[in-house]
């Protein structure tokens, strides 16, 4: 149970599992952010979709509640002595950094909540929406990646006539491509499909 605690809460590493999210919200937020800084068109993130039904020896995937919890006998893994809004401060990453708001105890005391790390990892993996895979997913089965970044550049994919699929970064303020394309484009339908996608963007937004 403590290599899996630490590899939720201390980011633990080298460590024997790899971290999977069922959110794309929260695929694509870990990407923003960066594991070494913000990312930028420069230097991007990306977000990979894993199909695990394709792999014919299957990965062993760990629902970590479950894993935790099991360790817990007699008690519940999620027990606290603090006030209600101690697990979305948990959540929002304060423990150590920024003090808990003190709970009433019996007595009629004031005290800071005692939070240790299983339900530390507990908030995260839900609110990570997390399942742990041990080892590593083999090369070849990742579905499919979106480019992302903080900037006004998206990520467009195309189809020839013999269905092979091309990716392209478009830069939406300079109206022109980042990387080469399979064939030319017209400035005329480059006007049309910076126009698509930048209402694209508006409705997503909405």
């Amino acid at each position: 149970m403590n290599a899996i605690v630490n590899h939720i809460t201390a980011y633990s590493h080298p460590s024997p599992y790899l971290s999977v999210t069922s959110s794309f919200a929260i695929a694509r937020r870990y990407a923003l952010l960066g594991p070494v800084g913000l990312a930028a068109p420069s230097a991007p993130g990306f977000v990979y979709e894993i199909d695990l039904s394709a792999i014919s020896n299957p990965v062993k995937l760990i629902d970590p509640i479950k894993h935790i919890a099991s360790h817990f006998r007699g008690a519940g893994a999620h027990e606290h002595n603090g006030d209600q809004v101690l697990l979305s401060e948990i959540a929002m990453g304060n423990h150590g950094a920024k003090p808990h708001a003190q709970a009433h105890q019996l007595g009629g005391h004031l005290a800071m909540p005692a939070v240790n790390a299983q339900l530390t990892a507990l908030v995260f993996a839900i609110r990570d929406a997390e399942l742990l895979v041990f080892g590593a997913v083999p090369h070849g089965y990742v579905a499919t990646h979106a480019w992302v970044s903080d900037g006004p550049i998206v990520l467009i994919s195309t189809f020839d006539g013999t269905h092979h699929e091309s990716k392209a970064r478009l830069d939406t303020q300079k109206c022109m491509f980042i990387d080469a394309l399979p064939c030319p484009v017209s400035a005329a339908h480059m006007d049309q499909l910076v126009a698509a996608v930048v209402e694209a963007q508006g409705k997503l937004a909405l």
